[in-house]
């Protein structure tokens, strides 16, 4: 990637997505720490532990990469101020690739504020003699293959929560070559690889401060469909999209863990994070992209791409944040719809009613009051007592019971109190 480009895209992003479990027959060619050590157009430190990416820390309760500011970007006068590189990987025309990573950012220290600032995902093409271009939707560069829509989405800069983006689209019989590459510009290329890049994208250069948010990428997954039947996700071919109304890939079943259950009802109290996990069956004999988006009542709290293999299943665990829903019951549902079936209806399926509830209630009437608070002060004597955990009173989800849930648990009384 140029070091001064406007950020690339991302096309299925969401704010409540954590670790999706893709097939085991999949084969995921983007594992942490070993694959991001890549030779891209930017070779000057951008591999996990030059000083600049490093491995592992722990952020918001996942092993990551931090991604720091490289000084050696003010020498180019770089409003990109953060990259990492992936290894280059074959791939020919026709071949599905699907690339997903989950991405969290600080605060930027510009006080950047613009959507179309923060971190992303993308990839250069390469050919027999060099790099050919970048999946980019602006500038005139090469528009994003095979998908309705090219608005660059980005997680913006102080997100704080983890964010999956994903990319995933069919190569192209070839590519014409940008500026900045070994072709000349305009030179229609066939494709035979590409590197991944995870990026961080500020307007602090040029002629400004250097921006000193962070990055943090984590579970980066790089699936490759082939067209020919090598490498990649199976040996299955790629067929043409199917005319079928029926889809071969369907939801058929989905389950939530709720923190506690009160009155015959699931709870999440919020903040807490709500795990549902929904499984996907491909009924038919070619693999499949398919799209999955989870809702709460109409609300999308999740989007997401999912490689499944013919005749296969695979099961997506999503975590939700409940931070952002208001207090009140949701139906939670999910609907699937196959990339490579255009005519099919989307496959629904429906996990029940779960009430996001205000935190410290610990009876499910959407209150926090004196019953409570016994029932606090008995879990937590249970806790030091016994060594009984209770999950809906860990309330910085540290995995224990101690003097910081009891100041949270006061907190949250006196806020819903003085609300």
């Amino acid at each position: 990637m140029k070091a001064w480009a406007l950020l690339i895209i991302s096309l299925s992003v969401s704010a409540v997505l954590l670790t999706p479990t893709v097939h085991a027959n999949n084969t995921n060619l983007a594992v942490i720490p070993n694959f991001w050590g890549g030779i891209g157009s930017n070779t000057t430190g951008y591999v996990v532990g030059n000083g600049f990416n490093i491995y592992p820390v722990t952020e918001n309760g996942q092993t990551a990469i931090e991604m720091l500011r490289n000084p050696a970007t003010s020498v180019w006068n770089s409003a990109d101020d953060r990259e990492l590189d992936g290894q280059l990987t074959s791939i020919q025309p026709g071949d599905t690739i699907t690339y997903t990573a989950w991405l969290m950012t600080t605060a930027s220290s510009e006080r950047d504020t613009n959507p179309e600032h923060g971190a992303t995902i993308g990839l250069d093409f390469y050919g027999p003699n060099g790099r050919i271009c970048e999946i980019h939707t602006s500038n005139g560069e090469t528009s994003y293959p095979n998908y309705p829509s090219t608005a660059a989405v980005t997680v913006m800069w102080g997100t704080g929560t983890w964010t999956q983006v994903t990319i995933s689209f069919v190569v192209q019989s070839s590519y014409e070559a940008d500026p900045w590459g070994a072709y000349t510009a305009g030179q229609q290329v066939v494709p035979t690889g590409f590197i991944p890049w995870i990026c961080g994208y500020s307007n602090s250069w040029p002629g400004g401060s250097p921006e000193n948010g962070t990055v943090y990428a984590t579970n980066t997954q790089i699936y490759i469909n082939p067209a020919s039947g090598v490498g990649g996700l199976s040996s299955s071919s790629v067929s043409p999209p199917s005319t079928s109304s029926v889809s071969n890939v369907v939801a058929s079943n989905i389950t939530l863990e709720p923190t506690y259950t009160a009155h015959g009802q699931s709870f999440v109290e919020s903040g807490f994070n709500l795990p549902v996990n929904i499984t996907v069956r491909n009924s038919g004999n070619v693999s499949e992209v398919a799209f999955i988006a989870l809702f709460a009542n109409s609300t999308s709290i999740c989007r997401v791409a999912l490689c499944l293999n013919s005749s296969a299943s695979g099961i997506l665990n999503c975590l939700v944040d409940t931070s952002g829903l208001p207090v009140g019951n949701y139906t939670i549902s999910a609907s699937v719809i196959p990339l490579g079936e255009p005519n099919a209806a989307p496959s629904t399926i429906t996990a029940g009613i779960v009430g996001i509830t205000y935190t410290g209630d610990l009876h499910g009437d959407f209150q926090v009051n004196s019953k409570d608070f016994m029932t606090f002060v008995a879990d937590y004597t249970a806790c030091c007592t016994r060594g009984t955990y209770n999950p809906s009173i860990d309330f910085n989800h540290d995995g224990k019971i101690d003097s910081k849930d009891f100041f949270a648990f006061v907190s949250a009384y006196n806020a819903y109190w003085s609300s």
